[in-house]
């Protein structure tokens, strides 16, 4: 392939001007190898009558010139050029193949007619893409490699067509790029995450790993042959089997392994079920299967990443904080989910952490989204929205197809009062990555505009997308909770509510509402043996503070002062930045002194307007902590 000028190893079929171009080429000499490309061009069109073994010369000069201006940002220019280059490869095949007539007129829709046209559509797909021009890229990737010879399509290709399928949302023309870069080369790690994000179905997946596996057996094969053969010849003046045939050796290609996994050096299919599980809101399981893997390969950053992510979604906020910390321990300059790290210091209120990972990722690469997300969550934590939001503006311009961006951007939206603008963004999160999280936002929003048959619409979905998860059950019962309904509405609230519980008996959401609709129904020892049970069996510490301030605004809604003061006073010791503990005990005091001229009403009025917000708008750190 003496067109991959761009790796100019092979140079044998290049003139000699074209070696210098390409060791200019090699040493990142990019001007001065676009000048003499352009003498040389010049000397090659100058007698127009030129034979048709000159085209091959022209196209690698061509591409050559291609390959200088991709190099130094021309990129339309670039792709003007590989167009060029393309027609000449292309029209030369159909000289010389006696191809039909219409094989003669080149066109973007054209099949390509050898692998060097093939490449060089795709360099100038890539060209295009750098401007931006994403649907022409698109139209030249689809109509040139779908009418084309498989063997005509790299993994590269098929990767970048699967990407821009993805961008404009052609999902399912998406996962069949994708499942064919997959059956091309079972290490395509990138394309199995794909496919578990597109929700592929799983038989079709392990189809293509199959056939990977199949070449790859096929090719080992092939190649032992080979090595066989040559070492025959050198002790051989004459190979009795030079000559056979090429079908003898390809017999066993259809029976080899229904792909035997123990070919694979990685155990590739214990990835894609944890990827798989963890797309499809399996958590609990994709942990299990990731630690699995962890005991296997120990620091392997790109399990403990995935380690983290799903502690976090699973709650474990303090063990899903070591383990980003043991990332950053190994790898100062690994950026990947640095973003959610970020989270976990805001919800704690680490701004000093916050400030030092922020300066770290933007020192490391600014053009990163997770840095500017991390800057906008320092931001919100010092009560600096408006720059919260310029931040995470920043950030999702640099990756529009950040779902964490979007729904931080939702999250600060909402502690803004703007669940409108909220919602949104919790959408457009949503649209790129189905997860529960993204749907308790949109929830939130419709609830805060009062958008109950929206916010019950938006559970139902997450359930549809995660049926065993907890945290959709729980949705439910908070959509149903609020929603100004009959009876039977605050009923099925309490058995979503009371089976979300049961999958997940330390969940904070589920477990506050419920008290809530006890405290509404005056069921108090209800939501008190409620209260007292998770507080003796909840491990997490950091979530003690809160029950106990709950406890006690049970309590004094109950008019039992005295056990009101007891854990108000318990809450403010665990943590002296519960405000709403704090709040609660001014108000109790004013109350036990006989200061609130309101009285008990106006505590009533109180309590009624916290636990109409509690569930909606509160920051995640109260209410919603066992969860986000």
């Amino acid at each position: 392939n003496k067109q991959k000028v761009d790796n100019p190893e092979d140079m044998g079929c290049l003139s000699q001007l074209q070696v210098e171009c390409a060791s200019l080429m090699r040493s990142k000499q990019y001007k001065s190898c676009e000048i003499i490309a352009l003498f040389l061009l010049s000397s090659q069109d100058k007698d127009s009558g030129r034979v048709k073994e000159e085209t091959e010369d022209l196209a690698t000069t061509l591409e050559i010139l291609g390959d200088c201006c991709a190099n130094t940002s021309q990129h339309n220019r670039a792709a003007h050029y590989y167009k060029l280059a393309a027609q000449e490869r292309h029209l030369k095949v159909a000289s010389t193949s006696f191809l039909p007539n219409k094989h003669w007129e080149f066109d973007q829709g054209t099949s390509c007619l050898s692998l060097a046209e093939s490449n060089l559509r795709f360099k100038e797909c890539r060209s295009l893409i750098a401007e931006n021009k994403r649907e022409q890229a698109t139209s030249i990737l689809e109509r040139s490699f779908n009418s084309s010879k498989p063997e005509f399509r790299t993994i590269s290709m098929s990767m970048e067509l699967g990407n821009l399928f993805m961008s404009c949302g052609r999902l399912n023309d998406a996962i069949q790029a994708f499942l064919d870069a997959l059956s091309r080369n079972p290490y395509i790690i990138e394309a199995i995450e794909k496919l578990a994000v597109l929700n592929a179905p799983l038989d079709h997946v392990r189809d293509a790993l199959q056939d990977s596996i199949r070449v790859k057996i096929h090719a080992k094969k092939m190649k032992d042959e080979r090595d066989k053969l040559e070492r025959q010849r050198e002790k051989l003046a004459v190979l009795k089997n030079k000559n056979s045939p090429a079908g003898e050796r390809m017999e066993n290609y259809n029976e080899v392994a229904d792909a035997d996994k123990s070919h694979l050096l990685l155990p590739i299919e214990d990835m894609i079920v944890a990827h798989f599980q963890s797309h499809q809101n399996m958590h609990r399981a994709a942990l299990l299967k990731y630690k699995e893997l962890d005991a296997q390969y120990p620091n392997n950053i790109y399990l403990l990443l995935k380690i983290a992510t799903l502690q976090m979604k699973c709650g474990d906020l303090y063990a899903s904080e070591m383990a980003f910390a043991r990332v950053r321990q190994l790898d100062k300059t690994c950026i990947d989910h640095m973003d959610q790290y970020a989270q976990l210091f805001q919800r704690r209120g680490a701004q000093a952490e916050l400030n030092h990972l922020a300066r770290d990722l933007l020192e490391l690469d600014d053009r990163r989204a997770e840095a500017w997300v991390c800057l906008a969550l320092y931001h919100q934590t010092n009560g600096d929205n408006e720059n919260a939001i310029a931040f995470i503006d920043k950030a999702i311009s640099l990756d529009p197809r950040s779902s964490f961006a979007f729904r931080t951007r939702g999250s600060i939206l909402l502690s803004e009062n703007r669940p409108d603008q909220a919602a949104k963004a919790f959408f457009r999160a949503n649209d790129i990555n189905r997860d529960v999280a993204n749907y308790e936002g949109m929830v939130d929003s419709f609830l805060m505009q009062e958008k109950f048959k929206e916010a019950i619409c938006a559970a139902k979905d997450a359930i549809s997308v995660a049926p065993k998860d907890p945290k959709s059950l729980t949705l439910v019962g908070v959509a149903l909770a609020q929603t100004p309904a009959r009876r039977e509405g605050k009923e099925r609230a309490q058995k979503a509510l009371r089976k979300a519980l049961s999958l997940d008996p330390l969940a904070l959401r589920p477990l506050i509402t419920l008290v809530d609709i006890y405290v509404r129904k005056e069921d108090f020892t209800a939501a008190i043996d409620l209260l007292k049970r998770a507080i003796d069996n909840v491990n997490r510490t950091e979530d003690h503070d809160l029950l106990h301030s709950k406890l006690a605004d049970v309590y004094t809604h109950h008019e039992n002062y005295a056990d009101a003061l007891t854990h108000y006073h318990t809450a403010v010791s665990l943590n002296p930045e519960n405000y709403e503990a704090q709040r609660g005990l001014e108000n109790l005091e004013k109350l036990m002194r006989g200061l609130d001229e309101h009285g008990v009403d106006q505590h009533e009025d109180d309590y009624d307007e916290e636990m109409h917000g509690s569930v909606s708008s509160r920051d995640a750190d109260q209410v919603g902590r066992g969860y986000h």
